[in-house]
């Protein structure tokens, strides 16, 4: 155990001294503590009363997040199962004289510290937190550590859930059954209840995901109740959600010490898939962390020629990854989106449009037109390079207008906006569309070539704000001095145009990016 200890310790002191010796990082942790330190100081409730939403809601949301991360989780474990380790660890400490239960806690302490990592984004949702429900940072810390704990029980059961169904179709079928049929007993129950209360919804679901039996849901629902039982006092109930989730975790690793003490090649796919991936992230080689399954059907592209051959490439690839109109990813920000809308039902259409404006950010990043920068084919393809950039536009764009017709035309209805009114926003969010689009084109025109990707994302964060100034100053400008339409008729008219003249503007400033691999070195 000594081996193991030293080697915990010393990877540790080793990533303290390679950020020490990494300006770039430095910065970034200084400007992110500032930012954290910055929103605490200027708290609005340290300086006049506030009235805020009821903090039942905020508890509801850490429901639905924490089963969300726990059930897809468990689902990854029926595919590729997860793992604990990295490939050095396989090539070192799995050959080691060193027994499996030791290796074992090795591979749970290192994903602790993991866990805490990947949840350091809940950190930045302070401000409306704190904003709209009075959110002290001491409780957001509370949340990220039941966050990471969450995200380690799901990992450590996605590992025992794929050395129990490997190789085994039935096995992994019963497995499916099962969870779904809890998350869909939970999903009916919740829903009925909302349907019976028709005339106050919010709090019906608000309620339903803070009480019995929602709260059960393993691992989710009882770490939620310790959270908030922390939080608000009542140790009986934290201290009931603390055991329940302790009695769990230590279920989970003696089912893996006693019951297969040889556990290490359920791991090693997980690891190479999770290895791969990882470095496919870190030298911009997408097509490496693609699925192995995707749903074929017609095969062949039939259409285009030359750079339009893109276009129908990039259609063909979205019709297999769609679930019913659009893609996975694309309808659980939009959930999210439709979720925050009604909690948020009586602030308005503008709280609900940031909102979903600040979540297109990172779903805009996913554009299919990126993962052609890192082939050959289209610097290959003899036509002109703002040509084939166009092309490779097109398909992003029209999944852009689908998105923003139905994302708005339900947020529309959901707060009770008139057709003009709906008009003009479903405008202003494809002109963000188009101006986060264009925002990456600049980021990959210029600033591809970094290695450190960490760097390249702080980047990219402040190039979407900067380009977004001129269409929030004139929104500002055009209801302080005119007044012909309604306000919101005025913004989100005054917001879609600017957006679009910026766009155009930066892809024309960057037509020549296909013009050479060399542009885009990674």
């Amino acid at each position: 155990m000594r081996a193991l200890a030293y080697l915990i310790l010393t990877r540790f002191k080793n990533r303290i001294k390679n950020t020490i010796k990494n300006p770039g990082a430095i910065i970034i942790i200084i400007f992110i503590i500032a930012l954290v330190v910055i929103s605490a100081i200027n708290n609005p409730s340290n300086q006049f009363a506030k009235t805020y939403r009821h903090i039942s809601e905020v508890y509801a949301m850490i429901t639905a997040l924490y089963i969300w991360v726990f059930v897809m989780n468990c689902l990854n474990g029926l595919s590729k199962g997860a793992s604990l380790y990295s490939m050095p660890d396989v090539s070192l400490v799995f050959v080691a004289p060193i027994p499996t239960k030791k290796v074992l806690l090795y591979g749970l302490i290192q994903q602790m510290g993991t866990s805490l990592l990947v949840g350091l984004f809940i950190i930045f949702q302070y401000g409306w937190l704190n904003s709209v429900y009075g959110v002290s940072l001491v409780f957001l810390i509370y949340i990220l550590l039941g966050y990471a704990l969450v995200i380690f029980s799901g990992q450590l059961s996605a590992m025992m859930i794929y050395s129990l169904t490997a190789g085994d179709d039935r096995r992994k079928t019963v497995g499916k059954f099962i969870i779904f049929a809890i998350c869909g007993i939970a999903a009916l129950y919740a829903l009925i209840t909302i349907y019976l209360d028709k005339d106050n919804m919010v709090n019906a679901a608000v309620s339903v995901a803070n009480d019995l039996p929602i709260i059960l849901f393993p691992i989710a629902g009882w770490i939620q109740a310790a959270v908030v039982g922390l939080w608000t006092g009542q140790g009986v109930k934290a201290l009931l959600g603390i055991l329940a989730a302790v009695i769990y975790v230590g279920a989970i690793v003696a089912i893996l010490t006693r019951s297969k003490a040889d556990y290490y090649e359920d791991v090693l796919q997980a690891t190479e898939a999770s290895y791969t991936a990882i470095n496919a992230s870190k030298e911009g080689r997408i097509d490496s962390a693609l699925p192995h399954k995707v749903k074929l059907g017609r095969i062949g592209i039939s259409k285009g020629f030359g750079a339009s051959t893109f276009y129908y490439k990039h259609l063909l690839e979205s019709r297999r990854s769609r679930v019913f109109v659009l893609d996975r990813i694309t309808l659980i920000f939009m959930i999210v989106n439709i979720v925050f809308a009604i909690f948020m039902k009586n602030v308005g259409i503008v709280a609900a449009f940031s909102f979903a404006t600040y979540m297109q950010v990172f779903s805009v990043a996913l554009g299919r037109w990126i993962r052609e920068l890192v082939l050959p084919y289209i610097y290959l393809v003899p036509e002109p390079a703002f040509i084939k950039l166009l092309h490779c536009l097109r398909e992003s764009l029209m999944k852009l207008v689908v998105e923003a017709i139905i994302l708005f035309a339900i947020i529309g209805l959901i707060l009770d906006l008139s057709i003009i009114e709906i008009i003009f926003v479903v405008f202003a969010r494809i002109s963000f569309g188009l101006l986060f689009n264009a925002g990456n084109i600049l980021v990959e025109r210029f600033f591809s070539g970094i290695t450190l990707k960490i760097i390249t994302v702080f980047i990219y964060i402040i190039i979407m704000i900067v380009i977004s100034i001129p269409a929030i100053t004139a929104a500002t400008l055009i209801n302080t001095l005119v007044d012909l339409f309604p306000p919101i008729v005025q913004s989100f008219m005054a917001i879609g145009i600017c957006n679009f003249i910026v766009s155009l503007l930066v892809i024309f400033l960057c037509r020549n990016m296909l013009e050479f691999a060399e542009l885009n070195n990674r």
